[in-house]
């Protein structure tokens, strides 16, 4: 532009003059404070990263934002300041300096006057001055710094990745491309740093927490360097990795019965293999137990009654169901749930000749399972529990939700029919309404008795809890659970132990 004022032309527009003028006003200080910043500001000073481990996913959770994702997102952009948010304000103001300019001729002397402290030129030097304070003397500085610092590394390289990202799409050609390369390369050497720890960590500390952590770090790896960069070794350990994530699931059940009628004494043991899943493209995890039943064989059986004793004349060994686990692996503290929500098979027994079908299988496994997912001080008599809470909830808050429940109900009733409304958003939030408000009524019910399905996020895992036994994993030892419950009540005495270890390789 011109340093030179231009006469306004017959016939100028003054709302245009007018409208220029009051944006210069606007935007004279901040482009002052980023002009000044830019020629005299400070040293950049290089950004320390926090010590935060790479989030660790479920790949049912892998869209969540972890507590330490929220922290570095928050610490990187705070990092960039104010260096990034001078450069997108002068880019702003140069756009509208450029639509102004083109008018220039249709503007009032003071008008002109105004927009001409506005230099394109000053724009453009400041913030070449600006992004380079940004990439070398921040982000290039921190990789220089902390590139041996394998707990500063996730939050290192998320900022170097994410000004890298940022000066191509702000500035354009004006994130050199030497600047780019330099930050790629800073953040592929940190990753290869700490890919090193793999063997340390997981195949001899077995932190199983930590596949799949490794796992994003080779996405990583490949988001930065593309294929060529997947060296034989890095194949490798991905595949020693999977190999290494299966576990051995052994379970023994034990139920014993003595009354008028006579001794019952059973004992089963049940076994599958329980595998973690990685997904090597999202960086996440998913248990699995393969193969998806149980291998059930009956160990030893005595039963006697008055009428003699009993044989049991179905298959010693057969197939029950067991469901989906569920596993918080990235946890402090981890819980294994294993679902037996399914109907095992019915035993058989023949006595004098006469056969009979019964449940002691079934019955022996729901009655130390069920009792077990209770912590109330009733249940705890039964098992021996002493972990539960049996605080209830007021009353007033139940009263609240089943009122909410109603008048979303009411809601609902009132446009039955009208396929449009249903349809249409308010209708969806209303259904949606109405499930997370029956979730919340069923959520309360089960806090009055302490019930762990209690915490769970819907109607099909709440079902898997109450039916399942919650399990204490262990990362850092092959033998990951080992667990027992009981169960004693009237005549009968169940005992369940379960373990879970690692299985040979």
């Amino acid at each position: 532009m011109s340093p030179q004022l231009c006469a306004a032309a017959p016939g100028s527009q003054d709302a245009l003059s007018q409208q220029v003028l009051q944006w210069a006003q606007a935007n004279s200080a901040t482009y002052k404070t980023a002009i000044n910043y830019a020629k005299h500001g400070p040293p950049p000073v290089v950004p320390v990263p926090p010590m935060i481990d790479p989030p660790c996913h479920s790949c049912d959770a892998a869209g969540t934002q972890t507590q330490g994702e929220a922290q570095v997102a928050a610490w990187v952009q705070q990092s960039m300041n104010p260096e990034l948010n001078y450069i997108i304000a002068l880019l702003k103001i140069e756009k509208q300096v450029i639509l102004y300019d083109a008018k220039m001729d249709k503007l009032s002397a003071a008008a002109q006057h105004a927009l001409n402290q506005f230099s394109e030129t000053d724009i453009d030097y400041c913030n070449k001055r600006l992004a380079n304070r940004l990439l070398q003397g921040k982000a290039i500085a921190l990789g220089n710094k902390y590139d041996s610092e394998p707990k500063q590394a996730y939050a290192g390289i998320q900022f170097m990745l994410k000004v890298g990202h940022e000066m191509g799409v702000v500035l354009e050609s004006e994130a050199s491309d030497p600047d780019q390369d330099q930050l790629i390369q800073l953040s592929k050497a940190w990753v290869q740093s700490i890919s090193k720890a793999i063997d340390t960590d997981i195949f001899k500390g077995y932190k199983f927490n930590l596949c799949p952590v490794y796992a994003d770090i080779f996405r990583e790896v490949e988001m930065l360097g593309g294929p060529e960069t997947d060296v034989p070794a890095y194949l490798a350990a991905i595949s020693k990795m999977d190999g290494f994530l299966n576990f051995e699931v052994s379970m023994y059940l034990h139920m014993t019965a003595t009354d008028k009628d006579g001794d019952l004494d059973v004992s089963w043991l049940m076994t599958t293999n329980l595998h973690l899943k990685i997904d090597w493209a999202n960086g996440c995890y998913s248990p699995e137990f393969q193969p998806n039943n149980m291998a059930v064989t009956v160990t030893s059986f005595t039963m006697k009654s008055s009428k003699g004793a009993a044989a049991l004349t179905s298959p010693w060994s057969f197939s029950a169901p067991i469901g989906t686990p569920t596993l918080t692996l990235c946890d402090p503290n981890p819980i294994l749930l294993i679902p037996f929500n399914g109907v095992p098979p019915d035993d058989q027994i023949t006595v004098d000749g006469h056969a009979t079908k019964t449940s002691f299988f079934g019955g022996a496994l729901s009655g130390v399972v069920t009792l077990n997912a209770l912590t109330a001080p009733k249940a705890e008599a039964i098992t021996g529990n002493t972990s539960g809470n049996s605080s209830k909830p007021s009353t007033n808050t139940s009263n609240s939700a089943a009122q909410q429940m109603a008048a979303t109900q009411a809601q609902i009733q009132a446009h039955k029919g009208d396929v449009n409304w249903i349809m249409s958003a308010q209708g969806q939030a209303a259904i949606a309404a109405l499930q997370t408000e029956a979730i919340a009524m069923a959520h309360a019910k089960l806090q009055q008795v302490s019930i762990p399905a209690a915490n769970a996020p819907n109607i099909t895992k709440m079902v898997a809890t109450l039916q399942g036994s919650r399990l204490n994993w262990t990362n850092g030892t092959q033998q990951v659970v080992n667990q027992t419950f009981k169960a004693d009540k009237d005549a009968f005495h169940e005992t369940l132990t379960i373990n879970v270890q690692q299985a040979p390789k």
